[in-house]
Parts: C-alpha cells; sequence; structure tokens
C-alpha cells in the first residue's frame, strides 16, 4: 500500500466507523446512552454536512499518520533507554561485586597476615627464643 492509499482507508474507515455509531446510537433506547459523551458525539456527526464530515475525518487522518510516524521514534527510544537502564544496572552491580569481592580479598589477607603473626608468637613462647626489648615499659632505652 501507498501512502495515499492508506489516507483514503484511513478516511473511509473513519467515516463508516462514525456513520455506524451514529445509526446504533439512534436506534439504542435514550436512557442506556442518555448522558454519555458517544451520544453527544454520534449527534455531532449527524449535524455535520458532508464537507465538515470530510474535513472532520481528514484531521482524524492527519493525527493518525502523525502518530503511526511516531511509533518507530518511541519503540527505538524506549528501547535505547532500556538498553542504557541495563547496562547502567550492569555496571552498578559489577562494581558492588568488585567491591565486595575486593573487600572479601582484604579480609583474607588480613586473616593470614594475623593468623601467621599468632603462629611466630607461639613459636617464639615455646622455644623462648623471643628477643629482649632493649626499652623499658614507657618505650625508652634502658
Amino acid at each position: 500500500m501507498e501512502k495515499a492509499d492508506i489516507a483514503t482507508f484511513a478516511r473511509d474507515l473513519v467515516i463508516r466507523t462514525l456513520d455506524s455509531l451514529a445509526a446504533k446510537v439512534e436506534n439504542a433506547p435514550p436512557d442506556l446512552v442518555e448522558a454519555t459523551g458517544v451520544r453527544q458525539l454520534a449527534e455531532n456527526w449527524r449535524s455535520l454536512s458532508e464537507g465538515e464530515r470530510q474535513q472532520a475525518v481528514s484531521h482524524v487522518a492527519a493525527a493518525a499518520e502523525a502518530a503511526a510516524a511516531a511509533i518507530p521514534l518511541a519503540i527505538a527510544a524506549s528501547s535505547r533507554k532500556i538498553r542504557r537502564r541495563a547496562v547502567s544496572v550492569v555496571k552498578s552491580a559489577t562494581a558492588a561485586a568488585s567491591a565486595k569481592l575486593a573487600s572479601e580479598k582484604q579480609a583474607d589477607k588480613k586473616d593470614k597476615k594475623d593468623k601467621k603473626k599468632r603462629k611466630k608468637n607461639k613459636n617464639k613462647k615455646k622455644d623462648g627464643k623471643g628477643k629482649k626489648s632493649k626499652r623499658n615499659k614507657k618505650g625508652k632505652k634502658r
């Protein structure tokens, strides 16, 4: 279908739909559709002349074409947003995981270092070979 065919199809569809709606509302019991917007739309449609109807339909068709033209742009923009959001979530999760891993690594290093110190101090006490400090309790040399 070409663009002109789509516009013609849209106009015909709108005219048939509004004519059908006006006929159904006219035949419906008054208390069923008394104060609805549908009834007012149908009455306004019936009151228009043929030229006014064509003009109204062309406005509706133009709005529909504009909306249809904007759909691919909206989809592309939303997919970019989703992709950006996903990338940022992955980055933040990766950063959090690497920070946690780094802190665990530091804790492991500290534990190993402390364990090594305890083992060294334990061995010194067993052997009695620990060096005596030449400093008194206050930290001054003797």
